[in-house]
């Protein structure tokens, strides 16, 4: 058994003597008051201003929990707005609490989110609207095309300016003798006329107006007398007057009106029988140096001779071919036989052995 003891004996004698004095107030005293008054908030006016009954430890404690108490009272049973209290005298309607939700920072954020999403919508749809009225008018109007203006740029000016006359480089010297090599051991005649024919392209070539003069030598570069040379080139000059020259010569092309005639100077060493020799040879001049016309036909081959003057020299001369100019014109000058294809080209040789001679 328990043991009691004497504080919890008192206490528990106290609390059951005051539970007695005082009776209890619930909730479902509450509801009676509500019904026969007519309404929840008269009751609770009607209880503020009963008379004040004696203030004791339960019904303070009491009165504490009824002011804690809801106002409104929302029955599980029936989800409904409103909750109906009848009574004898009326129906009182109490209104339902508003929704909690409405006012929480959520559904705040949902509602602008949702005007947001509703405002991009419109955008949207209206620009596509107008990019598509755009296009659908862009197509159906004509294209107007512009053309853009060329600029014309003129052409610089250029001024004229006075033709350059390059000079060639001469292969053969005009004031020197310049070598001639002729392979003279086979067909001596052919490759005599080969190398003056190849000088002669080059000559005419210069434009000059001055006689080349040339000295023939072999592939030794070594001088051939006239003797060896009228020979291989088969000039027929007679014997006796052979014997008046001696074998020192020179062979001259001269550009005679862009035709290159030929010549040839050869030294006396007999002067008093050479006048009487070349009046036998006119007889065949021609024949005897038809080399010299560098493979030109000529149309005369026999033929009385006549005499000129040019430069203190006595000139005998035969035309050979009036239609090529041809001739053959000889001098004695300066103890040289000078004999040219025409009459310029005897001329400018004359003029060049008298320019060459010392002056006394």
């Amino acid at each position: 058994m328990t043991t009691q003891t004497p504080f919890q004996n008192n206490s528990t004698n106290n609390l059951s003597g005051n539970l007695e004095k005082f009776p209890l107030r619930t909730m479902k005293d509450d509801l009676l008051t509500l019904q026969t008054q007519g309404t929840l908030k008269e009751s609770t006016t009607a209880q503020k201003t009963s008379t004040p009954q004696t203030p004791t430890p339960f019904s303070s404690t009491f009165e504490k929990q009824e002011m804690k108490a809801p106002k409104e009272i929302i029955s599980p049973i029936q989800p409904t707005s409103t909750i109906r209290v009848e009574s004898q005298s009326k129906i009182v309607e109490v209104p339902k609490s508003e929704n909690r939700n409405e006012n929480t920072p959520s559904s705040s954020i949902a509602y602008k989110l949702t005007m947001y999403a509703i405002v991009v919508l419109v955008i949207l749809i209206v620009g596509l609207s107008g990019y598509y009225f755009w296009m659908t008018n862009n197509k159906q109007a004509t294209p107007v095309v512009t053309q853009t203006p060329i600029e014309v740029i003129p052409e610089p000016v250029v001024e004229p300016t006075e033709p350059v006359i390059t000079i060639p480089v001469e292969k053969y010297s005009q004031d020197k003798p310049n070598y001639l090599p002729i392979d003279l051991t086979a067909s001596p005649a052919e490759n005599i006329q080969i190398a003056l024919s190849t000088a002669a392209i080059d000559i005419k070539k210069t434009n000059s107006q001055k006689p080349f003069e040339f000295v023939i030598v072999d592939s030794n570069n070594n001088p051939i007398v006239f003797s060896a040379f009228a020979t291989a080139a088969k000039m027929s000059l007679s014997e006796s007057l052979m014997n008046t020259l001696s074998d020192s010569f020179s062979i001259f092309l001269y550009n005679d009106n862009q035709t290159i005639k030929a010549g040839i100077s050869i030294n006396i060493i007999k002067t008093n029988l050479i006048a009487t020799e070349l009046a036998k040879q006119e007889k065949t001049f021609i024949p005897a140096i038809l080399p010299l016309f560098l493979n030109e036909k000529t149309e005369t081959l026999v033929g009385e001779f006549a005499s000129s003057t040019y430069n203190n020299a006595n000139i005998r001369y035969l035309n050979a071919s009036t239609a090529k100019n041809l001739s053959v014109d000889y001098a004695v000058f300066n103890s040289k036989l000078v004999i040219g294809t025409s009459k310029n080209t005897l001329r400018s040789i004359l003029d060049k052995i008298s320019a060459a001679a010392p002056q006394n």
